[in-house]
């Protein structure tokens, strides 16, 4: 004997790279004390997320323990290649992924290239002091 379970779930609206349209969505899923889960395939870019949601106050943090409940008003940041998100409101739960934050995967590569006028290096002995650098855990320096 089979039990039928509904759940309506609609897709997320991606943010477009846009970190304060995400800030805002997430600060009215507090205030809803909805339970929110955020993934990302890069444990750096994770664990840089949650922090960066913490400093906006929001109850963010970083977990790989997949049997961690989230309670109502947090939000769990946490390894996972998951490529949409979805929203569950008859049990007040959201999933973001990396991909409604950011774009996929091939969209960020292309907003890359369109971005990028410097050249690339193979390397450090073709840097000289003074140089922009772009580093992709760091983000810009000078050499």
């Amino acid at each position: 004997m089979f039990s039928q379970y509904y759940i309506n779930a609609t897709s997320i609206t991606g943010y477009g790279g846009s970190f304060e349209a995400l800030v805002t969505d997430l600060s009215k899923y507090k205030k809803k004390h909805t339970r929110v889960v955020i993934t990302s395939a890069s444990r750096t870019k994770a664990k840089r997320l949650a922090e960066d949601l913490l400093d906006r106050d929001l109850n963010a943090y970083y977990s790989e323990n997949k049997d961690k409940e989230v309670l109502e008003g947090e939000i769990l940041v946490t390894l996972a290649d998951v490529d949409k998100g979805y929203s569950f409101t008859d049990i007040n739960y959201v999933l973001i992924t990396e991909n409604d934050i950011f774009g996929s995967k091939a969209a960020v590569k292309k907003r890359r290239k369109k971005k990028f006028k410097g050249e690339r290096f193979n390397s450090l002995q073709e840097l000289k002091n003074g140089d922009y650098v772009v580093h992709e855990n760091h983000g810009v320096g000078i050499y």
